[in-house]
Order: structure tokens, then C-alpha cells, then sequence
């Protein structure tokens, strides 16, 4: 399904859960609370359209077709990179609209997959960055801002691999690859993260090394990840949700960066690169795939 139909759909099905009657049943003493997910159900199906008392989601896209709906409905979003950018929000400190939740990285990210790229492969001088500027919110503004930072501050040479299909992305791995010292950052935006196993794998047949945000990269023959414990950050969502159906305020939750990081080395695929770990490097690492 196409971007713009999801997000037609998506309307359809939030608008029918907004205005739709709860049904007619006896009342216990507490009433039920409902908790909103939003995914791809059919605007028919019973269960994905009752009225919530909170939505929980990941995505930008979900919150703007809601609030075209309602502005009642309190929001909790979780893993989303930049709320601000994307539109969602004015300030982290200060939520406003009913909405809150927990962001995915903070500012500096890239410069921290930087600075771990060339600690595990210090002969890597030049450096793409590979987005879509479609599935990024200003055109991926938010990771270009921090990749400029990052190469003044590493003294490398870096650049956008700007893709927009599963060719594109193909052709730019292939021509990073025929470069000396080249090395790969991936921006988390949701076309990296759909074909995330593609290009681990890319990377692993042209012998990029390269750093990513998550830890499915390397699981996928990536030589490392790092970045935030997304189980952790869906964990602390849900205690957002439960103080809101408790009668708490949306405004008294400030919007919160992830607090736990974890190092993946694929050191397997390091010494397919012919690339010696160090060991304070390994001793960092949350895990290691032999």
C-alpha cells in the first residue's frame, strides 16, 4: 500500500473510531479503558475501530491523521526520531495538543555512529550517509545537520546517498563499494528500516564497513549498530499510558529521550573485513555475534 493511501485509510479508520457509539451493555462500577495501536486494520474491523481513551503510535503520519479527527484523544508516541521536526510537536519539554512519548535518539547520534566507525575501522576516510528524503521529514534535514557536525569534528570526508527505491539503494551501495576507504552510516527513517536485511547485506557483499542505528543491522551481517533499546523505550510508553487512564495530565509529561544504548559487533563480519577489534571496543559492546 502506497504512503498516501495508508494515510487515507488511516483517516477513514480514525474518524470512525472518533464519532462510532460504544455499544449498549451494563456498566461495571470502573468502565473498561481502551488503548488505540495504530496499525493497518480494515476501517470495518470491529476491534481496531472502538472508541480509545489513549492512541499509541510510532509514526507522524498516524498523529496528524488523528488530530484531523479529534483533538481530545491523548497521544503517547514511542521510537519516533524527531518530533519537533516532523511537525508533531513545538517543544520536548513542554507537550502540548495532548500529545507526549519517547523519542528515538538524541542530537548527536550520528556523530556517535561516526566516531564508533572509525574506532572499529580507522582507515575509513570517506563516509554516505543513505536516506530517503521522502520517508524523512525535511528532506533529512535532521540527519544532514548532525553529519556536517560530525565530519568537521572527525576530520572526514562525508556525503548523502539519497534513495527512494530498492534499485537506487543498489546502485548507490555498489558505487560506495568501488570507492577506497569508504564506509556507511544509514539515517532510521521508514524505508531504511523496511529493507534494513538488504542493506546489511549489500554492505557485506561490497565490504563497506558500516555503523547503523539498530540492532537488527547487525544481527543481519552488519559489522555494528548503535542506538537505543527500542523494547525499553515501548516498556516506558506504556507507563506514560497508564498515568494518563489514571487521571494524569498530558501537559506534566515531558517528552523523554531514550536512556538505555546498546553496541552490537558483528565480529564475525569484521574479520571478513580483515578489521582487528579493539578490545576496549569489545569490552563496550552490549553483545557480540560470533
Amino acid at each position: 500500500m502506497k504512503r498516501r493511501e495508508f494515510i487515507s485509510s488511516l483517516g477513514a479508520v480514525v474518524g470512525d473510531a472518533i464519532t462510532r457509539p460504544l455499544p449498549t451493555r451494563a456498566q461495571p462500577t470502573e468502565r473498561m479503558r481502551r488503548v488505540g495501536f495504530i496499525n493497518t486494520q480494515a476501517p470495518t474491523d470491529p476491534v481496531g475501530t472502538a472508541r480509545p481513551d489513549v492512541i499509541v503510535t510510532n509514526t507522524p503520519f498516524a498523529i496528524f491523521a488523528i488530530r484531523r479527527q479529534s483533538r481530545a484523544i491523548p497521544i503517547v508516541f514511542a521510537n519516533m526520531a524527531d518530533p519537533v521536526a516532523a511537525g508533531v510537536l513545538k517543544s520536548l519539554s513542554r507537550p502540548e495538543d495532548e500529545i507526549t512519548g519517547f523519542t528515538t535518539f538524541d542530537y548527536p547520534i550520528v556523530g556517535k555512529w561516526l566516531q564508533l566507525l572509525k574506532e572499529i575501522a580507522p582507515g575509513v576516510s570517506r563516509v554516505g550517509l543513505m536516506l530517503n528524503p521522502k520517508a524523512s521529514f525535511g528532506g533529512g534535514s535532521y540527519w544532514f545537520d548532525q553529519l556536517k557536525d560530525a565530519a568537521a569534528v572527525f576530520e572526514t570526508e562525508t556525503f548523502g546517498m539519497l534513495v527512494h527505491n530498492a534499485v537506487e539503494m543498489q546502485a548507490a551501495v555498489s558505487a560506495l563499494g568501488a570507492q577506497p576507504n569508504a564506509g556507511l552510516l544509514v539515517a532510521t527513517d521508514s524505508f531504511t528500516s523496511a529493507h534494513h536485511a538488504q542493506i546489511a547485506l549489500l554492505a557485506l557483499q561490497h565490504r563497506i564497513p558500516g555503523c547503523y542505528g539498530f540492532r537488527y543491522y547487525a544481527m543481519e551481517g552488519g559489522l555494528m549498530s548503535y542506538g537505543p533499546d527500542g523494547l525499553d523505550t515501548m516498556r516506558r510508553a506504556a507507563s506514560y499510558v497508564d498515568r494518563i487512564l489514571r487521571g494524569g495530565k498530558v501537559a506534566d509529561l515531558p517528552v523523554q529521550q531514550p536512556d538505555r544504548f546498546e553496541l552490537v559487533i558483528n565480529l564475525k563480519t569484521a574479520r571478513a573485513f580483515g578489521l582487528d577489534v579493539p578490545r576496549p571496543l569489545l569490552v563496550r559492546a552490549d553483545e557480540v555475534i560470533e
